[in-house]
């Protein structure tokens, strides 16, 4: 979210900074983020979600490629995935080849926005690299939550 736009006349995007410091209560308390929680069941991101929202964040998930129809795979855009400011796909292997085309990291590499790669079976510390990180999964809900925030807010002088 980089400029202000009057809803009556979207033409005309105002060049107002919306990342100066004393702008940060109001859109704290007012403008939301949405996190996207990629390839694991409901029951097994309650923590997370609970976690996340706790935190300010809007929260969806989507079970991924492989039990819902991805549009990504197909070539098409996807809501889900270009509406998030945030998304955090959980994936088996990314240190394979196979494991690096899988199409939950295909989602994740989206570069609609900042995404984290949860590693399933991994205790991994995160790692940063710009709009993307990658993590352990069986690490703490707080630390997947601090991970998305990590790449989702940049540094700022």
């Amino acid at each position: 979210m980089d400029k202000a736009v009057d809803a009556h006349h979207p033409e005309e995007a105002s060049a107002l900074d919306l990342h100066r410091r004393e702008l940060r209560l109001i859109l704290d308390r007012y403008v939301h983020n949405l996190a996207l929680l990629v390839g694991r069941r409901p029951d097994r991101i309650a923590a997370l979600k609970s976690e996340l929202e706790g935190r300010g964040y809007l929260v969806q998930s989507c079970e991924g490629p492989g039990r819902t129809p991805c549009p990504l795979l197909a070539g098409e855009p996807c809501g889900l995935r270009e509406s998030a400011d945030v998304t955090i796909a959980f994936v088996d292997d990314i240190d394979s080849p196979q494991g690096r085309s899988s199409p939950k990291v295909v989602c994740a590499a989206h570069g609609a926005s900042p995404a984290v790669i949860a590693v399933e079976g991994s205790f991994a510390r995160e790692r940063h690299n710009g709009r993307y990180a990658v993590i352990g999964a069986l690490r703490r809900a707080e630390d997947l939550a601090d991970a998305a925030g990590g790449v989702l807010t940049p540094e700022r002088d």
